[in-house]
């Protein structure tokens, strides 16, 4: 019998946990759901207008607003973390359930482990929304933007295509007749009818190359390696680019050449890049001038290659040409390896991304201890006051963490700093925090 007591003891702390949790996780996924919906009706309200009248199917649509939902996922985690641990706190001491489980010479901090857990989870299931799934829904609705763009241009164009040919074709009747038709209004809506048939079933029938053509994309890259400044009017990273042009500076950023070229191709064999056609010119800086004086211009024959030993590959250039905060941590760390061909100033946002992108996950931990620490009341106290508190300073850390990645983007501040030291010193407080108020 004593051992089965003092077992029933050691289970204790277990089960008044687990109740805990199970109070506390349906109103943080609650929260989640709630928030979440919030976003997307959001997202339906602000793009649905652009979809009107457009050929996109109704999946694609619905996909799409999902996507744009995932958006703020770096907010909604924490914020449903603090009200759903907040939610369970002011319940329970309400109860005075809190109250007995002190009374019981218990920890309330300890036995909230698993609460705390629940949290832990939130933390790897929002940084694995952040950063694996979230790019590829954003790759997936700039397609659909920029298909639903493409529509809208298209549209265009055969709004003032049908309205020529409806015109040109009214002008010819009325030359080889008369007089006007009785009913002219009617007569040229049958007509526009017509064209706008013939001219649709027209561009179905080259759709697939209108397709093509808008995959096509302009890119500008720089090198501070080696000090070279390149832009693609249509750039491609499995098929040679077409119109491109690379500026060569010295240290003091002067510009030393400057090569065009109608397509080029990266060699990965000889790891050089190939120009077809253009022309390459030099320039000099005789003492006093500080403008660029031609020296020289060689106009180079579509027929023959020209060798430019450049190693920076087509995939490399795609990379680095990104802003660092539109990447996921694989990107940045991609771009890590690559920190000797980068301008000081984005040296230092890369760096303080990737520490950022590591610790702020950890939001979400620091939002649930807030929540538990400042809305735990002895007595009849209200929990509301300690409740708005919590907000406000769960608010302060947020902008703080923000201002820090400022700071640490234009080099004010290292990048550990700027990335971790908020979340790290924001973590420890509401740990301390909570461990002195259970």
């Amino acid at each position: 019998m004593p051992s089965s007591l003092a077992q029933s003891k050691r289970q204790l702390p277990w089960r008044l946990g687990w109740h805990l949790f199970a109070e506390s996780a349906v109103p943080v996924f609650g929260a989640i759901a709630i928030l979440s919906t919030t976003c997307l009706l959001l997202a339906v309200f602000d793009d649905l207008p652009d979809f009107q009248g457009s050929s996109i199917s109704i999946g694609t649509e619905l996909l799409y607003f999902l996507a744009r939902a995932l958006d703020p996922i770096e907010t909604i985690f924490p914020f449903a973390a603090f009200l759903g641990v907040s939610f369970m706190t002011i319940v329970k001491g309400k109860n005075s359930e809190l109250t007995a489980i002190r009374a019981a010479g218990l920890s309330l901090f300890v036995t909230a482990l698993p609460v705390w857990l629940l949290c832990l989870a939130l933390c790897g299931t929002e940084m694995y929304l952040t950063e694996v799934v979230r790019p590829a829904a954003n790759r997936y609705a700039e397609q659909v933007r920029n298909d639903l763009e493409s529509h809208k241009q298209a549209r265009k164009q055969l709004d003032a295509k049908v309205k020529a040919e409806v015109e040109r074709q009214l002008r010819a009747r009325q030359e080889n007749e008369a007089s006007a038709p009785e009913d002219a209004q009617a007569t040229r809506k049958t007509l526009e009818r017509s064209v706008r048939e013939t001219l649709e079933q027209a561009e179905k029938n080259a759709g697939a190359s209108q397709k093509a053509s808008s995959a096509l994309h302009s890119l500008t890259y720089y090198n501070a390696q080696s000090r070279t400044e390149w832009f693609f009017a249509d750039f491609r990273t499995d098929a040679p680019s077409q119109g491109v042009v690379i500026w060569k500076f010295d240290e003091n950023g002067r510009m030393l050449s400057r090569d065009t070229a109608f397509q080029a191709e990266y060699d990965a064999t000889t790891r050089n890049w190939r120009l077809t056609g253009g022309e390459g010119t030099q320039f000099d800086y005789p003492d006093g001038v500080e403008l660029p004086q031609q020296t020289a211009v060689i106009r180079r024959d579509v027929s023959v290659d020209t060798v430019l030993p450049y190693s920076d590959t087509p995939q490399e250039i795609e990379l680095l040409h990104h802003q660092p905060d539109a990447l996921n941590l694989n990107g940045l760390l991609a771009m890590l390896r690559f920190t000797e061909r980068l301008p000081l100033a984005r040296r230092h946002f890369v760096k303080t991304m990737v520490v950022y992108r590591f610790f702020y996950p950890f939001s979400t931990l620091i939002a649930g201890l807030l929540g538990f620490a400042l809305t735990l009341t002895q007595g009849r106290k209200s929990a509301i006051p300690g409740f708005v508190l919590a907000a406000v300073l769960l608010m302060v850390y947020y902008s703080m963490a923000q201002q820090a990645v400022v700071l640490g983007r234009s080099g004010i501040l290292p990048a550990f700093v700027a990335g971790a030291v908020p979340t790290i010193l924001a973590l420890a407080g509401t740990l301390f925090l909570a461990w002195k108020r259970q």
